[in-house]
């Protein structure tokens, strides 16, 4: 009696044994088949089946990370970040899931989420030989965005030695450099990235906002010239290039590249800025004084400071007074 209860619970082991087996050969079946439809680019196939398998098989986080990257692909960022959060509950050590979070957080310029994203990945894997140095780079951006200039600088000079050819790098270290007035490696950086690649409009554009902030204003719209013979519509370089021609006194030249620059790109506080400018210079204080309201309703103060505010209050509340005064 005893050898057969042994031999029923030997085949009811067996049994689970298989049925275990089978189940786990059909979720593997389900999820290869719901890659190959997402590589052929068909997404609400390969969503379908990636809910099957959420909703047959045992959690995991890989399942979450794939929805993610469907709903990615269908542009609904929601549904993506709420997949990635499942994917890091069932793995707090999830390096995919945070890092793909990062970048999305970076994409939609949450700044302050992407880079809670990507030093938790440092926590995870704190030497940096471990992983791709699209981590630093990435992180780096989010810092500068944050104006957090010297953590960009702290993160990515180590990194130099190991990645010299990294665009990315080398043009967000440059940044941080040239906030921290730095500006032998800031220059040397920007000429790196021109360097790497002659036909990467953001080096030259970078390269004459360098030259700009150094007063070499001639040698700033020579790299904006040759940003603009790549992409004659990149509107920052149109807009800088316009600064560029305000402070040389051509009003003119200034006046319709930072137009042109609005027409672009009609979001940049910087160009609305740098028309109250041109406005003031050519003797038109009221559309000056809009420009500057306009910048400041587009954000100028929360990402480049006070300089608008004081605009403002230097020239035109003295021309309110003035106003008042006629009346």
């Amino acid at each position: 009696m005893k050898v057969f209860i042994g031999f029923i619970n030997i085949v009811i082991l067996l049994s689970f044994s298989i049925k275990s087996f089978s189940q786990r050969a059909q979720c593997d079946s389900l999820f290869v088949t719901s890659l190959q439809t997402f590589d052929a680019q068909d997404y609400n196939s390969s969503l379908a089946l990636i809910y099957a398998n959420i909703e047959t098989c045992p959690a995991h986080e890989k399942y979450h990370l794939h929805a993610a990257k469907i709903y990615q692909e269908l542009y609904n960022i929601p549904k993506a970040l709420s997949h990635l959060s499942i994917a890091i509950k069932i793995n707090d050590s999830c390096v995919d899931a945070y890092a793909m979070r990062g970048q999305i957080f970076l994409e939609q310029n949450f700044f302050t989420q992407a880079i809670e994203n990507y030093e938790k990945i440092f926590m995870l894997i704190p030497l940096s030989h471990r992983f791709d140095v699209v981590y630093h780079v990435n992180l780096s951006k989010a810092y500068n965005n944050t104006q957090q200039f010297q953590k960009t600088y702290d993160l990515l000079k180590p990194m130099y030695e190991l990645a010299p050819h990294n665009i990315g790098l080398n043009a967000n270290l440059a940044v941080s450099c040239l906030n921290l007035n730095k500006l032998e490696e800031a220059e040397y950086h920007l000429l790196k990235c021109v360097e790497i690649d002659p036909y990467f409009t953001g080096g030259l554009v970078n390269l004459g906002y360098f030259y700009s902030s150094v007063n070499k204003f001639d040698e700033a719209i020579t790299y904006y010239n040759k940003a603009l013979a790549l992409n004659p519509r990149e509107a920052y370089a149109l807009n800088n290039r316009g600064f560029a021609y305000y402070s040389l006194g051509n009003y003119e030249h200034a006046l319709r590249d930072i137009q042109e620059s609005i027409a672009l790109l009609p979001d940049n506080s910087y160009a609305y800025k740098n028309l109250g400018l041109v406005y003031l210079k050519t003797g038109l204080p009221t559309e000056a004084c809009t420009q500057f309201n306009r910048a400041i309703r587009l954000g100028f103060t929360e990402m480049y400071g006070n300089e608008v505010l004081e605009l403002l209050q230097k020239n035109c509340m003295e021309s309110k007074r003035s106003r008042k005064r006629k009346k």
